[in-house]
């Protein structure tokens, strides 16, 4: 599973070559993360990036909507690394990872990402393959906590178009009812323009 937020760019983050300033795009990454950890899975520890890295693959511009889609790449005892890729045009234009290190706020100190947290995250916990050209996408859907059974996705375009995979009959259903939200939005912003 995947969390999607729509981010809409403003006319204040384009450079001067007309297309989005690179320095917005660690912001749209943490507005997405806060909007996946502490709205959707009501996630409240607080934590500190530790590491953000962002490849370029096309330029965003200013005008229409961008896509993000946020993953759990891996749970630690106290850290948790999102894999998250941005979406314009039907195109992949940037992914990024972001490491961020639980916080205990009295002593300002890292500390162990609390157990109910770690298997909020487990749905949504990718293995990420590439070859330098596509990425293939490894689901870990749990059937407990504890018990892993893996799903392999095939995802040229993730956002836009129905991936093969094999997986249980309710990861299918809830991969299902993800695309048909995000194609049904896509469609919608096609009938505006």
């Amino acid at each position: 599973m995947f969390h999607t937020t729509i981010i809409k760019p403003r006319f204040s983050e384009t450079d001067k070559l007309g297309h989005i300033s690179n320095t917005v795009f660690p912001v749209w990454m943490a507005e997405s993360r806060s909007d996946f950890c502490r709205s959707a899975l009501e996630i409240t520890q607080p934590w500190v990036v530790a590491n953000i890295s962002i490849d370029f693959k096309k330029e965003v511009l200013h005008g229409d909507d961008v896509i993000v889609n946020t993953y759990v790449e891996r749970t630690g005892s106290k850290s948790i690394t999102f894999y998250q890729e941005m979406f314009q045009y039907e195109k992949l234009c940037v992914v990024g990872r972001t490491t961020v290190v639980c916080i205990d706020e009295a002593t300002r100190q890292s500390c162990s990402l609390n157990s109910n947290d770690k298997e909020k995250l487990q749905p949504y916990l990718v293995i990420l393959e590439s070859d330098g050209n596509n990425t293939s996408l490894q689901y870990k859907q749990p059937n407990s906590f504890d018990e892993q059974k893996n799903h392999r996705l095939n995802v040229s375009n993730p956002a836009f178009s129905l991936p093969t995979y094999s997986s249980s009959p309710h990861a299918d259903k809830v991969i299902s009812e993800q695309w048909a939200t995000t194609n049904a939005y896509i469609n919608t912003l096609t009938r505006t323009l």
